[in-house]
């Protein structure tokens, strides 16, 4: 199956595969985004963060997961913006906290004594505020490479 200009397409990609009975021209709701974004940022941060575990020091440690972290928030945003149909930046926002409150809520449900209720609390604002910022601009850089010509 040849396309006039000689690239072969797949068929079922291309006719909306979806359930029976979905319009295949309907698009997801713009907060599904959200939940799409924060499992893609695990799915960056997870592996990348398993590497920064395997150093020694403890001050390169840090630094190597923090920059997991905003390395695997910025692609979730990134992918959100680019891919999001509906969505854009504020979905990006919202999974990129939503990523980090969720990794801080299996911090605080460790096992073993932790560092203190006002640590956590002063925990979560800071890397939920890193989170969605960083977030929100993979998601701004995705939007603009999925529309050039508008800014959102």
């Amino acid at each position: 199956m040849s396309a006039p200009d000689g690239k072969r397409r797949l068929p079922i990609l291309q006719q909306g595969g979806g359930p029976a009975g979905e319009d295949p021209g309907e698009e997801r709701p713009a907060w599904h985004w959200s939940i799409i974004g924060t499992a893609t940022i695990f799915l960056v941060w997870l592996p990348l963060a398993a590497l920064a575990a395997r150093v020694d020091a403890l001050s390169a440690m840090i630094g190597l997961q923090l920059a997991a972290f905003l390395t695997g928030t910025f692609a979730g945003g990134f992918f959100v913006g680019r891919f999001g149909g509906k969505a854009g930046s504020k979905e990006a926002t919202v999974s990129g906290f939503a990523a980090a409150a969720l990794g801080w809520a299996l911090g605080v449900a460790a096992p073993g004594r932790g560092p203190g209720a006002a640590t956590w609390a002063l925990l979560l604002v800071f890397m939920g505020g890193l989170g969605a910022t960083t977030a929100r601009l993979g998601g701004r850089f995705g939007y603009a490479r999925r529309h050039p010509a508008e800014r959102r």
